[in-house]
């Protein structure tokens, strides 16, 4: 958790930039949720109801969202990794300014080969959970929610049965983040 809150505090600068990139996120996601919106009128209306122009109405809207969509994906996509290139520079000049200043002891010591290897990974690897690790996190939580949300106003009942195995989910994701995060590290 440490790790986290340093990283959203070296990504605070930069706030205005990651509120577009979240924006455009949520449009994405709200996008992503009104096509299952249209798949039910054109169901209820033209296969029940018998109105085959329906049909082709949805496809076109089905289609303009998804260039709707494109725009504001690569809206965020923009975004975040012009944030994660700023915060990895950044990164990238506090650790050259401490190499800088270590005393010449470890330099004589240090593998240099070893030590910018280590650097560059680790910047890189900062870069690329600065960028879109934090807005994965955020992206999904609003995307569960707003898919529960969509299933239960649809069809409770089946919302009900399809939330059933969440707690095994879960379970499995807590598990596997337990098991995963002492290798990674």
């Amino acid at each position: 958790m440490d790790v986290l809150i340093r990283i959203i505090a070296l990504a605070r600068p930069h706030r205005w930039a990651l509120l577009g990139a979240y924006l455009c996120a949520l449009a994405v996601i709200g996008l992503n949720l009104v096509v299952p919106w249209v798949v039910k009128v054109v169901i209820d209306e033209g296969l029940v109801g018998g109105s085959p122009s329906y049909f082709l109405w949805a496809a076109l809207l089905i289609l303009g969202l998804a260039l709707v969509k494109s725009v504001f994906a690569f809206g965020q996509t923009y975004l975040t990794e012009a944030v994660a290139q700023r915060i990895a520079y950044q990164l990238r000049n506090r650790l050259y300014d401490h190499i800088q200043r270590l005393h010449f002891g470890f330099h004589d010591t240090a593998q240099t080969g070893q030590l910018i290897s280590q650097a560059t990974a680790d910047v890189d690897a900062i870069r690329q959970f600065s960028g879109q690790g934090l807005m994965q996190i955020a992206s999904t939580v609003v995307l569960f929610v707003g898919t529960l949300l969509t299933l239960f106003t649809l069809h409770w009942q089946l919302a009900l049965v399809s939330s059933a195995v969440l707690p095994l989910i879960g379970a499995v994701a807590v598990w596997f983040g337990r098991t995963a995060r002492p290798r990674f590290l």
